[in-house]
């Protein structure tokens, strides 16, 4: 019997390499279901696009920020080069996003979206909360 061997990868080619190496923020899948948001102590969060609601990017003296609105969540990225992410979640195109650690800033492509931060937090339903 002759055994077939198969060439086996620990990642799939749409995963964010775990390696150092990887400079890349994000990834652009125009056939996304949901954006998965990748966080550098290794939790990540998916929210499905049919729950976006909106994209707002700004950019100030401190840098830029785009703020992603989910109907449950609300996902605050800041960095560098934020436009072109923000341009492709206006077409729900963005399969994920990553922290990358900030010594590889000077390592990153010029020119090419750099994610220094990310924060989630869920959006608190107001008609729960007590009145004041």
């Amino acid at each position: 019997m002759k055994k077939r061997q198969t060439n086996r990868r620990d990642t799939n080619a749409n995963e964010p390499r775990s390696d150092d190496t990887n400079f890349e923020a994000w990834e652009s899948n125009p056939q996304a279901q949901a954006l998965r948001v990748d966080l550098q102590s290794g939790a990540f969060f998916v929210l499905p696009y049919s729950h976006f609601a909106l994209a707002h990017f700004e950019r100030d003296e401190n840098g830029e920020s785009l703020r992603i609105a989910f109907t449950t969540h609300e996902v605050r990225v800041s960095g560098r080069h934020l436009r072109e992410l923000g341009i492709a979640l206006q077409k729900l195109a963005v399969e994920w996003i990553r922290e990358v650690p900030p010594r590889y800033a000077a390592l990153a492509e010029k020119g090419r979206a750099f994610i220094e931060r990310i924060e989630v937090a869920e959006i608190e339903d107001e008609e729960n909360e007590p009145p004041d």
